[in-house]
């Protein structure tokens, strides 16, 4: 009966961020294989750009007293 309600979840809302945590679900209830075709990978998810990678200046050590 869960993995109904979870399948019907699929079926009707099935751009749902919840998506891949219910196939995840469904796999276990019903001994299926984990099929994740509209899996995203990190890449896609967490936006990366060019300048959140750049060398800090090197820090110049303090003169001796």
């Amino acid at each position: 009966q869960a993995g109904d309600e979870l399948t019907r979840l699929l079926d009707d809302v099935p751009d749902s961020h919840l998506r891949p945590l219910a196939q995840f679900y469904i796999s276990q209830i019903s001994n299926k294989p984990l099929e994740l075709l509209h899996s995203v990978g990190p890449l896609e998810m967490i936006p990366v750009e060019a300048e959140m990678f750049v060398n800090e200046p090197e820090a110049t050590p303090a003169p001796k007293k």
